[in-house]
């Protein structure tokens, strides 16, 4: 019987690149990607360059292979895993440092492995994707459900290989805890709120760099403004709904504790015109804020470890 590729045995992981398209097989930090259990790997298409040529009994010239890229997305449990921290700062274009990263315009690039079949040299099946970022970062909950990490990722490059990249995995630790409701608290200018469901987002599109003699992009371009959001669903009694209407405030978004969380802040927050809501359970009103520019905090938006 064939030796067939079952989904469930399929493997991810990330390594941080230095230079753009090149996954690193020495001095580099191969991360496990703590995936769902159905996880696809990155899709990988090229833009097919059509001829208009008429040929002999009005047939037609074929397609030429044009651009090549990968998309896709990874939706994982939010936790402290190590490989949430290399996609955190290809999303806010910074880098750690003193456990902080600040949305900023240092882009970073990084590889994803996704392991089909493992095996010696010349047996295994991998799909390598190169030269990978990330466009858009979202996290999401309910109150009494778990805390959802979902990253839009493009990628420039695509290599089928026999033989797997000889940096070992450095799996997510035993320790790390996947955040969920009660393990979430949210603050506005210092207001603790009690709320039943939130969603963060930052995006900020990147664009493939076409040039000629060849068929892969040469790095990403950005055009626009980072884009930093917030909804929250909070109880109506559970503030002053007029206080924060319309005003500009810092938002922390906390999951989990001291050694083993991260703080997502917006400094400068526009709160927008609360809206009621109601439910079976409850009086609900949501809030929508907008990030903007913080002069003190240079930015306007900020990922911390705890």
């Amino acid at each position: 019987m064939a030796n067939f590729i079952s989904p469930s045995d399929i493997t991810h992981s990330l390594v941080p690149e230095t230079e753009f398209g090149v996954t690193p097989t020495a001095d580099a930090t191969r991360y496990e990607i703590p995936a769902k259990a159905d996880q696809a790997p990155l899709e990988f298409t090229t833009n097919d360059i059509a001829s208009d040529t008429k040929r002999p009994k009005r047939t037609r010239n074929a397609s030429t292979p044009g651009l090549g890229s990968a998309t896709g997305s990874y939706e994982l449990r939010f936790s402290n895993a190590p490989v949430f921290q290399p996609l955190i700062e290809s999303a806010l274009s910074g880098k750690f440092a003193t456990g902080k990263v600040k949305g900023s315009d240092t882009d970073s690039t990084f590889s994803i492995l996704a392991i089909l079949k493992a095996g010696s040299a010349g047996e295994a099946l991998v799909e390598a994707t190169a030269g990978c970022a990330v466009n858009s970062f979202s996290l999401s909950g309910k109150a009494n459900e778990a805390v959802s990490a979902t990253f839009d990722i493009i990628g420039a490059k695509r290599e089928n290989l026999t033989t797997d990249n000889i940096l070992a995995v450095t799996p997510v630790p035993v320790t790390a805890r996947e955040w969920v409701g009660k393990n979430v608290s949210i603050e506005i200018d210092g207001v603790t709120l009690a709320f039943n469901e939130f969603s963060f987002q930052c995006q900020h599109a990147k664009n493939a760099r076409g040039v000629f003699g060849s068929d892969t992009a040469a790095g990403y371009g950005v055009q626009g403004a980072r884009e930093v959001s917030m909804t929250v669903k909070a109880y109506r009694e559970s503030f002053d709904v007029d206080a924060l209407a319309n005003t500009d405030a810092t938002v922390t978004l906390t999951c989990g504790t001291t050694g083993n969380g991260y703080k997502i802040t917006i400094p400068a927050a526009r709160l927008m015109t609360p809206k009621s809501e109601l439910s079976g359970e409850s009086v609900f009103v949501s809030i929508d804020l907008v990030g903007a520019y913080d002069a003190t905090e240079d930015t306007d938006v900020i990922v911390e470890v705890l």
